[in-house]
């Protein structure tokens, strides 16, 4: 059996002989092939979304001989509600330990141990957590935070915990470039207190938590660290925000027409001189305030000017009909019949 096409003789009840053939695919193929459907599977779920990360929500960090890639949290914060939806509906976490650790004495700036006036030995303290992710998806596997009650039926996982941990009462030497604590180098030989230690746990927790089901893969698996990928993300991620702003941009033009086109229409139609008068200067008043912008170039404001030369064509020609001959701006065009018949 050795061969891909063997043939194989079956005997009927009889005793006839007939010759098929069977194909057999290797079983190491066979294994491979399941195997990468189902980490494409596996990795699809959950991971390949949310492990890119924008380049411009990381900075390099140096604390003394290490060197590694920080993350801006709230870009963590992002990428879990993106997927799963707003926190606490469709992911949060569990705080399983938090607590206050003393770790060793307090030396002062000779090198003995730091006691109070009671004789006391004091102890630095560092902040611990211990925390655990939680997120939701339905019976397909899929995220579904605010899917409606009846459609899917839709389950809670946790990650396994993961710790954090911030320095917060410390006697700080010195401090080297990068390193967290106070920069003042005036700190030489007290003691400090980082009160923001706890948050720098939560943290620290909360995006260990999140990388063991993908965020920010792309970090950790040193991808930031080769400079020629560095570079080809930069350059992906500098496109999408041009392709951005260009569509903000565009969706901002086209706001402002449609803008121009609604008040052009409420102008012609004004239902007496005091609606087209209050509207007049609605349109003169956002078209002034538009054009103090610094940023403008020349054919924008071009455009500006032009738009005040329609408001007031439109404005003159309207008031003409409402004031002219056996028309009162005052008493006519005040029922709904009236706009009508004006505007037609």
């Amino acid at each position: 059996m050795s061969e891909v096409n063997d043939q194989l003789t079956l005997e009927d009840e009889n005793d006839q002989s007939e010759a098929i053939e069977v194909d057999f695919m290797p079983i190491e193929h066979t294994l491979a092939t399941d195997h990468n459907e189902l980490a494409d599977k596996n990795l699809n779920l959950i991971w390949t979304k949310v492990r890119n990360t924008d380049p411009a929500a990381t900075k390099p960090v140096e604390q003394g001989r290490r060197k590694f890639t920080s993350i801006v949290p709230q870009h963590t914060i992002q990428k879990l509600t993106e997927m799963f939806g707003p926190a606490g509906m469709g992911w949060g976490w569990d705080i399983l330990e938090d607590r206050f650790d003393k770790t060793v004495p307090i030396l002062t700036a000779d090198g003995d141990v730091f006691q109070d006036a009671s004789g006391h030995v004091l102890y630095c303290q560092n902040h611990f957590v211990k925390m655990q992710l939680w997120y939701k998806l339905d019976s397909d596997g899929n995220a579904c935070p605010l899917t409606p009650e009846g459609m899917a039926e839709v389950y809670k996982f946790h990650t396994p915990p993961q710790n954090g941990s911030t320095k917060y009462i410390y006697y700080s030497p010195g401090r080297e470039p990068g390193s967290r604590g106070p920069s003042d180098p005036g700190a030489k030989g007290k003691m400090m207190v980082d009160e923001e230690a706890p948050k720098k746990s939560y943290t620290d927790a909360m995006k260990k938590c999140a990388s063991l089901i993908g965020c920010h893969a792309d970090v950790f698996l040193g991808e930031f660290d080769d400079k020629e990928m560095a570079s080809a993300r930069q350059s992906q991620a500098n496109l999408a925000r041009t392709v951005q702003r260009e569509q903000t941009l565009e969706d901002a033009k086209q706001a402002r027409v449609k803008w121009f086109k609604d008040h052009c229409q409420v102008l012609k139609t004004a239902a007496n001189t005091h609606e087209l008068e209050t509207v007049y200067k609605i349109c003169v008043a956002t078209i002034e305030k538009q054009k103090r912008d610094k940023t403008l170039t020349q054919a924008e404001r071009d455009g500006f000017a032009q738009s005040l030369n329609t408001f007031k064509a439109i404005h003159d020609k309207r008031l003409d009909e409402l004031t002219g001959p056996n028309k009162s701006g005052e008493d006519n065009g005040n029922s709904k019949e009236d706009a009508d018949r004006q505007a037609e």
